[in-house]
């Protein structure tokens, strides 16, 4: 199944259940020295450039291994004043740049929403070869983490998971890119989402995000705290996106979000059933005890 750019979570069902069950065989091959030399060749001609035009830990480590690990030449790109996009070059010969020089894949970080799908749409009208993959892109999309957190639930709930609703709340700053992407991978599946954040409008989930779980029959609530007493087979939890905060409020809204969305062992006590998962995708600050 050829799937082209990963710009965002719009692939069909099948192509997810594909994503999903490739992803179960890489895991399996890796637990063996065997298994690993097999993988160390499926990548072994291609070479990844890697560009980080925001700050990363997990998915720039990520990207890099991943891209060892199956044999890849990778070359990471981690500073725009490093390129020439801080002479004015422009995206295009940026490309194709990368297109002349046998890039296979150009997987990008960057703070400006929608790029990545702006540069796929550049691929395909100029035929360049690259593949793009949108490793984040402002405060819009995570693909990458979406799919890895699907992933996960996938794995934990195995016998439940695809063939009976899973009841998924997902906290707090619905702003952020990776619920945004989650909820896009969730809505091909039965599932019955819990979504909770303080009710102001800079930290509700994006309209379009929900008008399209809407056209999709996705069930789904809006609330500011968990009902007392009721237990979820999931729990997504984010922290506060300072990052993106307003300047001369981050860390005051920083220490109300503690206090409002504290993650304690009598939280997931009270919240999370007995064989159920809790996600919370980094960088973690002060709001795990």
């Amino acid at each position: 199944m050829e799937l082209g750019h990963i710009v965002n979570n719009n692939q069909t069902k099948a192509e997810t259940d594909e994503i999903l069950r490739k992803t179960r065989g890489i895991k399996e091959l890796f637990q063996s020295k065997k298994g690993r030399k097999i993988l160390g060749g499926c990548l072994e001609d291609k070479l990844i450039v890697v560009e980080f035009m925001q700050p990363s830990t997990r998915t720039r480590l990520k990207c890099e291994l991943a891209g060892n690990w199956l044999g890849a030449t990778v070359k990471v790109h981690d500073e725009i004043a490093k390129t020439s996009m801080a002479k004015g070059e422009s995206w295009f010969n940026h490309l194709l740049t990368f297109s002349e020089a046998g890039a296979d894949i150009l997987a990008i970080r960057h703070p400006e929403n929608f790029l990545p799908q702006r540069l796929a749409l550049l691929c395909i009208e100029y035929h360049f070869r690259e593949k793009i993959i949108n490793l984040g892109d402002g405060n819009y999309l995570h693909p990458t983490q979406g799919l890895g957190d699907l992933f996960t639930i996938e794995e934990h709930h195995r016998k439940k998971f695809g063939k009976e609703p899973l009841k998924i709340a997902i906290g707090a700053d619905m702003k952020a890119r990776a619920i945004h992407s989650l909820v896009m991978a969730l809505g091909k599946y039965p599932v019955e989402l819990t979504l909770v954040s303080w009710q102001k409008p800079e930290y509700l989930m994006r309209r379009e995000f929900l008008q399209e779980f809407l056209e999709n029959g996705v069930k789904f609530t809006e609330i500011d705290k968990l009902p007392l007493g009721e237990k979820f087979d999931v729990i997504y939890w984010v922290r506060y996106q300072i990052e993106h905060g307003p300047e001369g409020e981050k860390e005051e809204r920083q220490t109300q979000y503690n206090e409002d969305f504290p993650v304690t062992p009598e939280f997931l006590n009270a919240h999370l059933k007995d064989d159920g998962a809790f996600l919370a995708p980094g960088p973690m600050t002060k709001e795990i005890d």
